[in-house]
């Protein structure tokens, strides 16, 4: 297993995830669509624009999930 960073990037900041998760691959994949569903579902902010960016230990971006408007999603 190795560890994977989920990072939310905004077009203004970016949120760093310090602690990351011991994960195999296939796994972190799934997190990263699941953090990216669960922020287009909240009607707490808008998350449209930001992007799950998914690091591993050494900081290299593996890949990216970005977050859709929710209209988007329905369509």
């Amino acid at each position: 297993m190795k560890r994977y960073f989920f990072d939310l990037a905004t077009p203004t900041a970016v949120f760093y995830d310090y602690q990351g998760q011991a994960l195999i691959e296939p796994e972190a994949r799934r997190v990263a669509n699941l953090v990216a569903l669960d922020l287009e579902s909240t009607g707490a902010f808008d998350w449209a624009g930001t992007v799950v960016k998914v690091r591993d230990a050494c900081g290299t971006t593996l890949f990216s999930v970005p977050v859709q408007e929710l209209g988007v999603i329905a369509a």
